[in-house]
Formats: C-alpha cells, sequence, structure tokens
C-alpha cells in the first residue's frame, strides 16, 4: 500500500519530518526510498545535537530551518564556513560552552552575516556575545533576531548592520564595560517596530532610554528584569516613553516587569511612590509597588489600541488593569478578579467573549448575573468561575443560558449543580468539586429533569460528601459518555468504603459510558475491603470494556 503513494505524497511528508529522524526512518528502505531522499529538492529541518551521524553535506542545500544543540564552536563555525546554505532562512544556534567565550562568538557572528537567504536568527550561548571589530558584513536579509547576552555597544555594532531588522528580542548587561554613547549618537534603528528587552542587574536606566530614543517608528516593547540602578525609578522618563511623542510617535504597546534593588538608606519610599501619582500612569496601567525586602516592582501593561486586543491573561501581580476598553475581547483569564472588573463584564462591554475565567473573586453572589441575566453575553461558550452556590440561593428568577457548552467551578453542592442543568441545556462538559449541601438545603427536592446534552462529567467529591449526592445527580444524566471522578475518603475511621454500591450507581445511571477515570483515596490502615469486592468490581467494570469504554481505577 506504501508503495503504492506518488512520489509528491512522499515529498510533502519529508518537509514536515525533522532530518535526522528522516533519515533514520527512509534510509537503505531501497532504491526507490533512497532516490525520494537525497534527489529531490524539498525544503528540509535539522535539529543537530553534539554528534553529527548522518551524511549531512548530501542535504545541505535543502535545509531551511537549521537548530545546532550543544555543538562545539569550531564544528558550527566549520559547518557554516563550509557548508553550501543556499535555502537556509532559520537559524537557531544553542550551546552552554564556554568555548564559544571571545574570538568565537566574534567569527561566529561575521559567518551568519554572510548568509545569503537568512531571515530568522536565534543564539543563545552561555558567555556574553562578543564582537571585536566593526568590519563586519552588512545582512540585507536579516529581519528577526534573537539574542542572548550582550553589552549594548556590541549590540549597536550589531545593529548597524542589519539595517531591515524589524524585531529584537536581546538580554542586555554591561560586563563592566563603559558605554559610550558619543559613538553610536548618529545611527538610528529605521525598520525596528518590535524590542523585548531582559535586564541584567547591572545595566542602567540611561543606557536603555538611549536604546529606545534611537528607535524612531517602534511599535511594541518589552522590558522585563531585575535591576540595581535607582535611575529605573525616576518617573519623568517613563512619563517620557509612555508619551511617546517626538522619541518615539507610533510606540502602541508596552510591557513592563522589572525588579529595581533599593537600599535601607533610600529615603521617603512614600515620596518615591507618590511621584508615579499621575493620571499617564494610571491611564496605561503603570504601577509601582514596593516590599520591606529591599525590592521595587514596575509593572505595566498597555495598549494604545485596545480593540486590537482579542485574548488577555490577567494574573495577581496585574490584577489592576483596566479592561473595560478592550471591547473586542474574545478570551479573558482573570486570576483574581477585582470588583471592577466583574463589575465591567456584568455590564457586557466584551459582547464577543467566548472563553471567560475567573479562578478567584470576593464578590461569588454577584458571578451568575454574568451568564443568567437578561442581558447576555450572546457568544459565551466556555467558562471558569469560583462558585455560584450564593447566586441561586440570593436569587428567584433567572434567564437560562443557551450558548455556554463549558462549564467549571472551583467547588459547589448537589442543589447548584441541579440548577446550573436546568438552566443551561446546551451544556456538554462539566468540572467541578462537590461540597456539602448545607442542612437547611437538603430538603429542597427537583423536578426529574433530564439533561440531553450533558455527556462529559469531572467531578471530585469533598470528604463528607455522600455516595447519595452522586447518585442523585448522575440521575439526570443519562447520555454520560465521560465521567473523571475524584473521591476522598481519607479520613473514613469507623466504617468502610463501599465501592460496590459506587459501582452499582455508575452502572445503574450511565448506560451510555464510553470512559472512566476514577481515583479512590483511602486511609490504608483502615481499609477492610475484601479481595472479592475488589474482584466483583473490577470485573463489572471489564463488563463495560466490551462495549468499548475505558475504565482507569486507582486507589
Amino acid at each position: 500500500m506504501l508503495e503504492e503513494l506518488p512520489n509528491e505524497i512522499f515529498f510533502q511528508i519529508f518537509s514536515f519530518i525533522e532530518l535526522t529522524e528522516l533519515y533514520q526512518a527512509f534510509s537503505s528502505l531501497n532504491y526507490r526510498f533512497e532516490c525520494l531522499l537525497y534527489n529531490n529538492f524539498t525544503p528540509l529541518y535539522a535539529r543537530l545535537v553534539s554528534n553529527i551521524t548522518l551524511p549531512l553535506d548530501r542535504f545541505l542545500f535543502r535545509i531551511s530551518k537549521l537548530l545546532l544543540i550543544n555543538l562545539s564552536p569550531n564544528n558550527v563555525l566549520l559547518l557554516i564556513e563550509n557548508s553550501n546554505l543556499p535555502r537556509l532562512h532559520y537559524l537557531n544556534i544553542e550551546s552552554t560552552n564556554n568555548d564559544y567565550f571571545g574570538q568565537p562568538t566574534n567569527i561566529l557572528i561575521h559567518k551568519i552575516l554572510s548568509l545569503s537567504k537568512l531571515f530568522k536568527c536565534r543564539i543563545k550561548l552561555s558567555p556574553t556575545l562578543y564582537i571585536v571589530d566593526n568590519q563586519l558584513l552588512e545582512s540585507q536579509t536579516i529581519k528577526h533576531m534573537n539574542l542572548s547576552m550582550i553589552t549594548l555597544d556590541m549590540l549597536f555594532n550589531l545593529l548597524k548592520h542589519v539595517p531591515k531588522l524589524c524585531s529584537l528580542n536581546v538580554w542586555l548587561n554591561s560586563n563592566g564595560r563603559i558605554f559610550d554613547s558619543r559613538t553610536y549618537n548618529q545611527y538610528n534603528c529605521l525598520n525596528l517596530k518590535k524590542l523585548t528587552i531582559g535586564l541584567h542587574n547591572d545595566i542602567k536606566f540611561e543606557e536603555i532610554s538611549f536604546l529606545l530614543e534611537h528607535m524612531p517608528i517602534l511599535k511594541s516593547f518589552e522590558i522585563v528584569g531585575s535591576v540595581w540602578d535607582r535611575g529605573f525609578l525616576n518617573e519623568q522618563k517613563w512619563k517620557n516613553i509612555l508619551l511617546g511623542e517626538n522619541l518615539f510617535p507610533l510606540l502602541n504597546k508596552i510591557k513592563i516587569n522589572i525588579y529595581i534593588r533599593y537600599t535601607v538608606n533610600v529615603q521617603n519610599v512614600k515620596t518615591i511612590l507618590s511621584h508615579f501619582n499621575q493620571e499617564i500612569f494610571h491611564r496605561t496601567n503603570f504601577v509601582i509597588t514596593h516590599d520591606y525586602m529591599f525590592w521595587f516592582y514596575l509593572t505595566c501593561f498597555w495598549n494604545k489600541l485596545p480593540e486590537h486586543i482579542d485574548s488577555l491573561s490577567i494574573y495577581y501581580y496585574h490584577q489592576n488593569i483596566d479592561i473595560s476598553p478592550l471591547k473586542n475581547l474574545c478570551s479573558l483569564h482573570l486570576s483574581h478578579a477585582t470588583d471592577k472588573q466583574i463589575e465591567d463584564i456584568k455590564s457586557h462591554y466584551f459582547k464577543y467573549l467566548k472563553q471567560l475565567d475567573i479562578v478567584v473573586c470576593s464578590i461569588n453572589n454577584q458571578l451568575g448575573a454574568i451568564i443568567f441575566s437578561d442581558k447576555q453575553l450572546n457568544y459565551l461558550t466556555t467558562c471558569w468561575l469560583p462558585n455560584l452556590d450564593s447566586y441561586f440561593k440570593d436569587y428567584k428568577s433567572y434567564q437560562p443560558c443557551l450558548t455556554l457548552q463549558s462549564l467549571r467551578l472551583n467547588y459547589c453542592h448537589r442543589n447548584t449543580l441541579l440548577n446550573l442543568l436546568y438552566y443551561l441545556p446546551n451544556l456538554t462538559s462539566f468540572e467541578s468539586t462537590l461540597v456539602s449541601l448545607p442542612s437547611s438545603d437538603q430538603s429542597i427536592s427537583f423536578p426529574s429533569i433530564k439533561h440531553s446534552n450533558l455527556i462529559c462529567l469531572k467531578i471530585s467529591l469533598r470528604v463528607d460528601v455522600s455516595l447519595f449526592d452522586l447518585d442523585s445527580i448522575l440521575l439526570h444524566m443519562p447520555y454520560l459518555e465521560q465521567l473523571y471522578l475524584t473521591i476522598d475518603r481519607s479520613n473514613i475511621l469507623q466504617k468502610d468504603f463501599d465501592l460496590v454500591e459506587l459501582t452499582n450507581i455508575i452502572q445503574n445511571r450511565t448506560p451510555n459510558m464510553k470512559k472512566y477515570d476514577i481515583k479512590i483515596n483511602l486511609l490504608s490502615t483502615n481499609l477492610k475491603i475484601t479481595h472479592n469486592d475488589w474482584k466483583k468490581t473490577i470485573f463489572l467494570y471489564a463488563l463495560k470494556n466490551m462495549h468499548l469504554a475505558e475504565t482507569t481505577i486507582a486507589a
């Protein structure tokens, strides 16, 4: 069957397989595959690690993407210098070998710039990149670079020889060198639009400012790291960067995450913080905080064109970001939502929102309004909320949500889940930890709802939740196909866990089940389940396997 496929299919397959794996799989099979392997012009991707064991010279003219991992400097230089690489457009060199220090990196940069088709380059070496002279070749093809540690003067020296560069990702340090700005004062990066900088602790803010001032069409700027220079606390310089104006008027996206070391003799921390209490910093979500372990923290996430952002994740340390301008969000993840963010979501500013994750918040009793209010998020299909118990307890009328298909709650009790089944008729997947029902709600009864769309249930039973609750909810899910169940019985002291009862519940309530994944946490010192009980249970599950079901039982 394989032999009947046309050559074009194999050429297409070859283009997706890494070269060493391709060689191992197809070399020496037969004459046809030998010809296909060596005598075609399909572009290849190669990842070469340490020792090279294939006839590389027969493939070099076809390699378009090349990764060199932990090769010695001599081997890398010989490969690039003596090889014909006419189609190479992406080069990645990674090594922790300190032999690259000094002259080898200088020669390596020379050779890389000589590659005629190179479009993207990534160099990650352990020592600081070293460029000893100014007589470099000029590359008109390189547009993207990602560099490991380099000093600012050597970076400028390199940038002068890649005039078409559009994006740069680089880690900067001073390495004890004094940067002479007069040498590079007349040079500008006229095509660089995206800059990402990592800071080593000895970099000064005036060096970063000088670098930015020579990037007149910069649109996106990201800076991270930890530093010692307290010049990074100069609010006027940050204000100039945020305003752009004459420096870089096209700048529309900034991301900052910097730790700034200070000493106990720094006077008036409150005064420093007050300098950043200005409208421009509030508007751009620029936040400065400090701790008592000698660190200031600068964070900023700002996009001048918020309507272009369709996906956003906000974590704890950036929780105060204003999301209200981001009208076109399709996906939003909030690890610790503020009250203001909850109100913005309830106000339905985000009419295109499809996925919403709220991991933690302080107003759980209002979260239901996001899903069940009269004005709903018409595209919302996937949602993660902390809890909805208090919402269903406090409100009397709800509007069913017809769009939601997947819901995850950090925890809920049985009655909440049964309410959800009624008001989410198109739900196909539900995940939560089931907690004990309050005694005041024990007597509440529900109509016999048979949810017709829920096929996947991932649930965990807390220690104090009985199997009766599991039975009660499975009764309403007759079309369930996948069950991921975790049962915590780690504190059982007086009576055994009834594994047979669990088996009977699942057998009786889930006639369409195709996959089980059941984990039971038991206190082994109190475990008195007999061998026959286990044997019977496993046998019952084995019967299910006759119908292509998949079962995992762990205890």
